[in-house]
């Protein structure tokens, strides 16, 4: 996890926090807060593979999938194409 806050998140607009376990809240706000201060604006969603339930994340502000990796790279896509809007026609 260290490496992870020295990417370049530059021209990044959403980023996929993906878990297999339930994580703690403290783990969750820890990565949370860090990412809006290093990209300010960045849409981000957590992705909990496998999980049963999300009752303890639901005061946070980020967009929340849970289940089986099908459902949540189908709500990943999903999240980041209403992110970016209609096509222009």
């Amino acid at each position: 996890m260290s490496h992870f806050f020295s990417l370049d998140l530059s021209e990044t607009s959403m980023v996929c926090l993906c878990y297999v376990a339930q994580p703690s809240n403290a783990k969750v706000q820890y990565v949370v807060r860090r990412l809006s201060k290093k990209q300010p604006g960045c849409r981000i969603m957590l992705a909990l593979l496998g999980a049963q339930t999300t009752a303890t994340l639901e005061t946070m502000t980020l967009d929340v999938a849970e289940g089986t990796f099908s459902i949540i790279s189908r709500a990943v896509i999903l999240n980041a194409l209403a992110f970016i809007g209609p096509e222009p026609r």
